[in-house]
């Protein structure tokens, strides 16, 4: 963990060809602080403000602009966990669904109809919720993801770019974005667009993604192995939600609670106890909400 101020960010931004901003990019405001450099090696920096913590210089998002050269790490690391690699890979559906049960239980608690998950990767997820006897369909920008997803799980997935394709002409009861929120430059705007192409309009959202307020990071700090150059924003539910009220969404549940503000020391130490205590251990860094549209 290294500290740096706002100068040295900036000509962090210089020598590495990527973008300082000056200010936030959630609310525009100027006065944000830099926390550092994540694992030595980028800025973060957070607007008090509207407290959205997030990277700072950026070189761009990993979703609407996927890098093929930038998938082995991830694709054949979950390959590897599963042993999808194997010709004899029978999927354990009881442990798959275990790593993802706490997204499985907001689907649950979500409108019932057909499933879409945004950026669907291998299909581990979208399994693991076929298998709650819902209608999943996958989403993906990657053909080696889509590919896999389908070989592999027999998934139905479709390459698709939310971005520059039209609606589409079947809309979903339930949108799920499992760590894709936070790899996107204008997260407003996606999920504004997730309404506009996929949801219909008495559907549900569930958002997950990595919590700033977790166990692992309250013991690594910006030594967290969550913080990486393609992942653009740091989350709290707070400020998820806020990102989801610009939107136009709701805030319709959520499988964590609602905790104290990350600034209060006393609010701190009672979360790491909660957490310790086994009440509501995160160690993994996770948060989820489940957001309706508030048709505005």
């Amino acid at each position: 963990m290294t500290s740096a101020s706002l100068d040295d960010l900036r000509r962090l931004g210089v020598e590495q060809g990527w973008t300082f901003l000056a200010e936030c990019p959630l609310c525009g405001s100027t006065a944000i602080a830099p926390l550092g450099l994540a694992r030595d090696s980028f800025g973060i920096c957070r607007c008090p403000e509207c407290t959205i913590v997030f990277l700072n210089p950026r070189r761009g998002s990993t979703w609407p602009r996927y890098r093929e050269s930038s998938m082995p790490h991830g694709f054949f690391a979950r390959q590897i966990e599963f042993g999808l690699l194997s010709s004899e890979f029978e999927p354990d559906v009881r442990r798959i669904t275990a790593r993802y049960a706490r997204i499985v239980t907001l689907v649950d608690q979500a409108p019932t109809g057909t499933v879409v998950e945004v950026g669907c990767g291998l299909g581990l997820l979208a399994f693991a919720l076929r298998a709650r006897s819902r209608e999943v369909r996958g989403i993906e920008l990657s053909e080696a993801h889509a590919d896999a997803a389908r070989r592999v799980f027999g998934l139905d997935v479709t390459v698709w770019d939310l971005f520059s394709a039209p609606p589409l002409a079947d809309r979903s009861s339930v949108v799920v974005l499992n760590s894709v929120l936070d790899h996107q430059e204008a997260p407003v705007e996606f999920l504004r667009l997730v309404r506009e192409k996929i949801l219909r309009p008495d559907g549900e959202v569930v958002v997950a993604s990595p919590n700033l307020r977790s166990t692992e990071f309250l013991l690594s700090g910006l030594d967290w192995p969550l913080f990486t150059i393609d992942r653009l924003w740091y989350f709290t539910d707070d400020s998820l939600a806020e990102v989801a009220r610009r939107a136009g969404y709701r805030i319709a549940g959520s499988h964590w609670p609602t905790r104290r503000s990350v600034d209060d020391a006393a609010g701190l130490t009672g979360i790491y106890v909660h957490e310790l205590l086994g009440l509501d251990v995160n160690v993994s860094g996770g948060i989820g909400l489940r957001l309706a549209p508030t048709g505005e």
